[in-house]
């Protein structure tokens, strides 16, 4: 399967798995010294405040990932470097704009966090510090990664963001060991860390991007956009509704569960999603490889080779995912109190019932390749849009009632939601069984 890639795209492909695993791995190690250090209690705080800001930042702001490099490869492979300037600069005012915007918004909100979420005295500056942490993480970001994977920057960014990484992982390592800080030191470093990381891969992309081309930004007005104004609002529009569609999947549970357990119940909760994070972590990458594949026979009209690739892929990952959880179920209670002690025990409880989705999403990897292979975006939107629905209803009538097993269980079931609209949505348009649909011949 690799060797029918091109050279220059298995070498990128490596360095993206090398930057998502590494940052993953650290991630979740880090998550281990803060959960261990802090007590379930404090740790849980963390959740929650990151957890509220995370939703507030996804509904303020435009996710302009997709929309960046889209227009950079556009204006850039047509050797039109003024435009893509003006691109960059644009994109960059939207971030800094929506990112501002959010965080004023997390400030304000923050007596109502402190009043049903929280209920302690440090909400307000608990608030202010999260908010900053999720804006210096997010703003300037989907500019800088548009233009690493434009111009195939991969190594680059996959060693800033490591070193990034560890940086923060042995900062907070000392504060909590050798200075006995609490959560506001925690999230004070990551703030920090997290403002320079980001710094430092956003002026190495935009100083890339003048290595390459002699115009100055002066001589790249954002007006010479105005032709491309409507295109573009539409495109944002979309993956920003996208966006709006993932947030019950993302961390609406955990502000949920705050409003009705305590704070010790929300960091035992965390504890067992962020091993199901690492779980699905080393499935996901996957479809990096997956789509390109089922894109080029898409493109050769191959449904006899397409549907056996699918076959494999969904018995191979389908075993994969049987096993690894059943596997894991025995084994994450024992790491749970080898890594975080007994405080945490009740998460190796909650593990099968928030990872059970795996053996669902497992088997199914290959779908929404499958459907963007087959120009059909729409088909995962809607069907986002749907489970989205279903997963913010399904939680507010079963985190009261049933706690952190009602949002773990849910958890899971919003993943298989979403699945199964696609498949029925592409059941209808005639595209499963596998075909090569409407006025595409078989080959």
């Amino acid at each position: 399967m690799v060797s029918l890639m091109p050279t220059r795209f298995v070498n990128n492909l490596q360095w993206q798995y090398i930057s998502f695993l590494a940052t993953a791995v650290l991630a979740f190690l880090y998550s281990i010294l803060v959960g261990r250090s802090l007590g379930a209690a404090d740790f849980g705080a963390i959740a929650v405040v990151i957890g509220f800001a995370t939703v507030v930042f996804q509904v303020v702001e435009l996710r302009l990932q997709e929309a960046v490099i889209r227009y950079l490869a556009e204006f850039w492979e047509a050797g039109d470097h003024r435009r893509t300037v003006a691109t960059v600069k644009l994109f960059l005012l939207l971030d800094a704009a929506t990112g501002v915007l959010a965080f004023v918004v997390v400030v304000a909100l923050s007596p109502f966090a402190e009043a049903h979420l929280l209920r302690d005295g440090r909400a307000a500056h608990l608030m202010i510090l999260a908010g900053a942490a999720v804006f210096v993480s997010n703003v300037t970001t989907a500019t800088a990664l548009g233009l690493y994977r434009i111009f195939g920057r991969f190594k680059r960014q996959a060693i800033i963001s490591t070193i990034g990484s560890l940086i923060k992982l042995g900062l907070t390592v000392v504060a909590l060991r050798g200075f006995r800080c609490g959560v506001i030191g925690v999230l004070e470093i990551a703030v920090a860390v997290t403002f320079f990381t980001n710094a430092v891969l956003t002026g190495a992309a935009i100083s890339d991007l003048f290595n390459r081309i002699t115009i100055s930004p002066s001589d790249a007005p954002v007006s010479l956009l105005r032709e491309h104004r409507p295109a573009m609002i539409r495109f944002i529009r979309t993956t920003y509704l996208l966006s709006l569609t993932m947030i019950p999947t993302k961390e609406l549970d955990i502000n949920i569960l705050a409003a009705s357990a305590p704070l010790r119940v929300v960091g035992i909760y965390r504890v067992a999603k962020n091993f199901v994070v690492a779980l699905w972590t080393l499935i996901d990458p996957a479809s990096l490889v997956i789509y390109p594949e089922l894109a080029r026979m898409w493109v050769k009209r191959q449904t006899r080779e397409m549907s056996h690739f699918v076959k494999v892929i969904a018995a191979g990952f389908g075993l994969g995912a049987l096993g690894t959880y059943l596997l894991s179920c025995f084994a994450v209670p024992f790491l749970v109190r080898a890594l975080l002690g007994s405080d945490y025990a009740a998460a190796g409880a909650l593990y099968p019932w928030i990872a059970w989705g795996i053996l669902i999403g497992g088997p199914l990897i290959w779908l929404n390749p499958f459907l963007l292979a087959a120009d059909r975006p729409d088909i995962p939107l809607k069907a986002s849009l749907f489970g989205g629905v279903l997963t913010a209803l399904f939680y507010f009538i079963a985190v009261p009632r049933f706690g952190a097993t009602g949002a773990a269980f849910v958890y899971s079931l919003a993943n298989v939601m979403v699945l199964g609209a696609s498949i029925s949505l592409a059941f209808r348009a005639g595209l499963l069984p596998l075909r090569v649909a409407n006025n595409r011949s078989e080959a």
